[in-house]
């Protein structure tokens, strides 16, 4: 897809060290970054790591819903599953109670 523009989505928390990561550079020069924002992180700092790729570079905000799997394992080992509802697909907490899955 040459005249795409492929985006690489992560977080601002991978942001800060994505300049760790092997070929990080060829990475900026043929593909974007859309950044969301997870935390308070300091962008502006984060962004000094990046000089001369500022373009490559793009930010996203949204409204996220505090979920982990720690959350999940939680609500079910405690008999909360109510606490679920909304949060994920009912298909999926049915699987999980069928299959005992977090329960330990």
């Amino acid at each position: 897809y040459p005249e795409a523009d492929i985006y690489f989505i992560c977080g601002t928390d991978n942001l800060d060290w994505f300049k760790e990561w092997k070929n990080y550079e060829y990475m900026l020069k043929n593909y974007k970054l859309l950044v969301v924002s997870r935390n308070d992180d300091d962008i502006p700092k984060i962004m000094e790591n990046y000089n001369g790729y500022e373009n490559r570079i793009e930010f996203a905000t949204i409204n996220p819903r505090v979920l982990s799997s720690t959350i999940i394992r939680e609500y079910i080992k405690e008999n909360e599953e109510e606490k679920l509802e909304g949060l994920i697909a009912k298909e999926v907490l049915e699987y999980i109670k069928i299959k005992g899955l977090y329960k330990s």
